[in-house]
């Protein structure tokens, strides 16, 4: 491969991995702003707003990457299924992750969320490129 095709792919994979961080941050506000909200104003375990949370921002981030950071590269419901599987891996280590947190009871149960929240998105990134958003 010659040096301009080659940086031409380097733009690329820097351009989505831009993107996919930026709506990754904005999903990632929006899960532990509705988390955070649930788990101070309510009586709800922080398990089951941790899961009201997350499907609030799989909506904004499903729609950010299938919209914006991988445009046109696989078919909407391919894409949806794929990236819902992803999530709700990456969801699975979140709640396990938060559990692990609140039986410990080293942090408070807000912290805890917003700790579990942030330990996940290097994975979902390397998820949704390689199989989620493909054709």
């Amino acid at each position: 491969m010659g040096t301009r095709p080659m940086l031409r792919k380097l733009a690329t994979e820097g351009l989505i991995t831009l993107r996919f961080g930026l709506v990754g941050m904005l999903a990632t506000l929006i899960h532990a702003g509705v988390v955070t909200l649930l788990i101070e104003i309510t009586p709800l375990d922080p398990r089951v707003a941790n899961a009201i949370a997350f499907g609030i921002a799989f909506i904004v981030s499903f729609n950010g990457h299938f919209h914006w950071t991988f445009p046109k590269e696989a078919p909407t419901r391919q894409a949806m299924r794929r990236f819902f599987v992803i999530a709700l891996l990456g969801f699975g280590m979140n709640t396990l992750l938060l559990s692990v947190l609140l039986k410990e009871a080293v942090m408070s149960e807000t912290i805890a969320a917003l700790v579990s929240i942030l330990a996940i998105p290097a994975t979902t990134l390397l998820a949704a490129r390689l199989w989620g958003f493909r054709a």
